[in-house]
């Protein structure tokens, strides 16, 4: 049997949108890590550095803290937001050892959403949970 060049005729019909409108396959941000950049050393002992933008420590924003904070705020309440997402679904699954800790960040967390108490590091409000 010739496999086709036209899979989108096997497929489900289902449109995306039902899928988990926009966050269909997104990970588990409680299981993310934020961190940046990158440090190779060479056997010479040389070293090479990049932030997390490919910016050398020569650069003039290498490691800009302002844009750090920024994007830390926005992924903290970019992690909540996922987790009132989810609640109630699965909740996907790591190879760390970690993931009981992970896990109950997040429900704690998400009891301090719902009771209405701010959470320190998140500035905005998020989308009314369902």
């Amino acid at each position: 049997m010739a496999l086709s060049r036209d899979p989108e005729r096997f497929v489900s019909v289902t449109h995306w949108s039902k899928l988990d409108e926009d966050w269909f396959l997104f990970p588990n941000l409680y299981k993310v890590g934020f961190s940046g950049g990158l440090i190779v050393r060479h056997k010479d002992g040389s070293s090479w550095a990049v932030d997390e933008y490919g910016r050398s420590p020569r650069h003039p924003e290498y490691q800009d803290k302002a844009q750090q904070d920024r994007e830390w705020a926005t992924a903290q309440k970019a992690k909540l937001a996922w987790a009132v997402k989810r609640e109630g679904r699965s909740l996907a699954r790591s190879h760390d050892d970690f993931n009981d800790v992970e896990d109950k960040i997040m429900r704690e967390e998400l009891a301090k959403y719902h009771t209405g108490r701010r959470i320190p590091r998140l500035d905005s409000d998020l989308p009314p949970s369902h």
